[in-house]
């Protein structure tokens, strides 16, 4: 994509400082022993060059002693490492967005737990400057 230049607030839905621009707040929970996507957002407008995004979820396992773990995949590709926590209590996990991103991108949220075990996420959201994104799928 080709970008041109011209000011900041040209762009559609533009945020001017580092604010939560779309959230998932529910919890959702599943004992998958295999990656599953539970979340996904598209970016449904241009986003400006310059903009500056963070992705943040918090993750937990709610089975004492059992490991949860999860990572962000963009447009079907492993994009940041992966995040783990064992035992039971909620974990705040941030990524930054270090890609220039383009309408029709899809970031997801994708997590597993041990066998006997059950992750939860909750509260995933992007968050900075930048175009509005739109909640794409959600695991029944």
């Amino acid at each position: 994509m080709v970008y041109t230049s011209r000011a900041v607030y040209d762009y559609k839905g533009f945020y001017s400082s580092t604010d939560t621009i779309i959230t998932h707040d529910d919890i959702i929970t599943h004992s998958e022993t295999n990656y599953t996507k539970v979340l996904e957002f598209e970016l449904i407008n241009k986003i400006h060059p310059d903009s500056q995004l963070e992705l943040y979820y918090q993750l937990r396992n709610e089975v004492n002693l059992k490991t949860a773990w999860a990572l962000w995949y963009l447009n079907g590709v492993a994009y940041t490492g992966v995040d783990t926590v064992t035992g039971i209590g909620w974990v705040a996990q941030t990524d930054d967005i270090t890609t220039a991103l383009n309408r029709g991108d899809i970031l997801a949220l994708y997590s597993r737990t041990d066998v006997g075990g059950q992750v939860s996420t909750q509260t995933a959201r992007i968050r900075g400057t930048s175009s509005p994104f739109s909640i794409n799928y959600i695991k029944p």
